[in-house]
């Protein structure tokens, strides 16, 4: 942005070339018969007068009382730049008011609240930007819904990460295509539990131009998945959205025995909600089944994964 001092300089650039080029009537009245008779005959439109230069001063500027001389080419010259410097302030002026509107409209955009997502049946939002989707999980050959869970982070750039699968039903599906336009919105599908595998590859199915970055045992044992790396070591593609943390302690490459040692997975922060996706190390139950309950379980009860009593 141009600044004030600038503009007064071109106005006195400007005021000067006008004292300069210009003889005022009064000035006429002061100078000798034989230059006023020149003058007069040499007036130029718009008030200015190219005053006959004597023969010695050819080149340069002779003052008499109250008269300044010049060339007619020296006047012409002066005009022009006068001309160009007018123009350069105009253009100056017209460049302020511009950068002036781009401003008021940066800050328009960036008070305006974000436009409200649909309203969803299987898509919970959480919080601000985050959701989460129930989906079952039946042991003890169907009779034990355990339940399993995914949920849908928005960045601050407002695509999206995924964070773990479920089955994708018909209604889960449709809502999701809506939320991230058909999975050209989603920037990531990332999975946190090595021992959460069976989702996957339906998934993948669903939504196949997705990058996925899973953990060892997700690279392993689904080599149908074209896996862009490991969780871990790609998390910085992912911040400041998120933060992505094991807790201490745990064994996460390759955890063992693996029927029982489910304990370790990746916590994901969702910083603009303030919300923590976790997957079976810390266990929290919403009406737990019967069976649960018999097992000491209660509603709203938070514990840790059973393996971590052995």
């Amino acid at each position: 942005m141009w600044s004030h001092a600038s503009k007064q300089l071109l106005q006195l650039q400007i005021a000067g070339l006008q004292t300069v080029a210009r003889a005022e009537g009064d000035d006429d009245e002061a100078a000798q018969p034989g230059q006023r008779d020149a003058a007069a005959a040499s007036a130029a439109p718009g008030g200015y007068r190219a005053i006959e230069m004597s023969a010695s001063g050819i080149g340069g500027v002779s003052r008499g009382p109250g008269l300044i001389t010049l060339p007619t080419e020296e006047v012409a010259q002066l005009l022009e730049q006068q001309d160009v410097l007018r123009r350069k302030l105009q253009l100056l002026e017209r460049k302020r008011e511009l950068e002036d509107k781009l401003r008021r409209q940066h800050m328009q955009l960036q008070t305006q609240p974000r436009a409200k997502a649909p309203q969803f049946e299987r898509l919970m939002e959480i919080g601000d930007g985050f959701w989460n989707i129930r989906g079952r999980f039946k042991v003890l050959a169907g009779m034990l819904n355990l339940g399993t869970h995914m949920s849908v982070c928005r960045r601050a750039n407002g695509r999206f990460v995924i964070v773990d699968t479920i089955d994708l039903t018909p209604d889960v599906l449709a809502e999701l295509n809506i939320l991230t336009h058909a999975g050209e919105l989603i920037d990531a599908v990332i999975a946190t539990h090595p021992y959460h595998t069976l989702a996957f590859r339906a998934f993948y199915a669903a939504f196949p131009k997705c990058p996925y970055y899973g953990t060892p045992r997700h690279l392993n044992t689904i080599p149908e998945i074209p896996w862009e790396g490991e969780i871990m070591s790609n998390k910085d593609l992912f911040s400041p959205d998120l933060d992505l943390r094991i807790p201490a302690g745990a064994e996460y490459v390759l955890p063992l025995p693996a029927r029982s040692n489910h304990l370790s997975n990746v916590f994901v922060l969702h910083r603009q909600s303030k919300t923590i996706h976790n997957d079976d190390c810390v266990l929290c139950f919403q009406q737990p089944p019967l069976l649960m309950r018999l097992m000491g379980y209660k509603d709203g009860d938070m514990h840790f994964h059973p393996s971590l009593k052995g």
